[in-house]
């Protein structure tokens, strides 16, 4: 309700009862216990199924994953406000007056919901790409670097030397292991660990912005990783010295 109330803005926000009164009042039970759920079910998983602290900071990371819980409520809301209307004002006025209000809290919301001016995403995809050695290869992730990474790399075309490549098999002209017809985590595992010792056998420097998820369940820990602030290297685990206990003829033993 918070995170309603924030982002819906002071008008939408202020009608929020209205919308609990018709939730309760006016819809069926089963609609009401459907759009609960869908309200409820997303901060339920982030803050008590993940045990993610409540904050200003973490409502706005987590913001995306409301979207369907703030599609509820503006329709419970506006349904509420027709409903109301409807009893107090004739028919003629009544579509200009949901109009009126309407703008009105587009108008509110837009200064606060404008992004043209965020150029925050396209900014971190320019410095990763650039500051890449030549040719080498990077491993992306989630959406939140995928994204902004392959419009920079593949629509843009900045740093065209680089291999642009994913841990989720997704669609790229070079793929770690393919998504359809592997689907076992395992299978994922020994596949991605092909496609990285390819790499490095050639010479080839491999970046990833993180660290292999199917790392636990390859054969052996070949691969340990190199912090660069914005992504880790993936290089090969060193191989320990071993101690030859063998004697030779001539040999000479200090003991202590």
């Amino acid at each position: 309700w918070v995170d309603s109330w924030y982002e819906f803005g002071y008008i939408l926000g202020s009608l929020l009862p209205l919308a609990v009164w018709y939730l309760i009042r006016r819809v069926d039970f089963v609609l009401r216990l459907s759009l609960m759920a869908t309200i409820l079910s997303t901060s339920v998983l982030l803050y008590w199924g993940w045990q993610i602290e409540y904050s200003r900071l973490t409502a706005q990371v987590a913001l995306v994953f409301h979207l369907m819980a703030f599609w509820a409520l503006s329709f419970l809301i506006m349904a509420a406000v027709f409903e109301v209307l409807k009893s107090r004002i004739e028919g003629k006025f009544l579509k200009p007056v949901v109009l009126i209000l309407a703008l009105s809290n587009l108008g509110f919301q837009f200064s606060k919901s404008n992004m043209s001016a965020d150029t925050f995403a396209g900014d971190f995809a320019e410095l990763v790409l650039k500051t890449l050695p030549p040719n080498s290869v990077f491993v992306l992730w989630g959406d939140a670097d995928t994204g902004p990474v392959t419009y920079k790399h593949f629509s843009e075309g900045l740093r065209p030397d680089v291999t642009v490549t994913s841990q989720m098999g997704v669609l790229f002209p070079e793929q770690m292991f393919d998504r359809l017809g592997i689907k076992d985590g395992k299978g994922r595992a020994l596949a991605m660990q092909r496609y990285v010792m390819s790499k490095l056998n050639q010479g080839v420097r491999i970046f990833t912005t993180r660290r292999l998820i199917f790392h636990d369940q390859m054969d052996a820990p070949v691969f340990s990783y190199v912090s660069h602030g914005l992504y880790d290297e993936i290089v090969l685990v060193p191989t320990p010295s071993v101690v030859e206990p063998t004697l030779v003829e001539g040999a000479k033993v200090f003991l202590d």
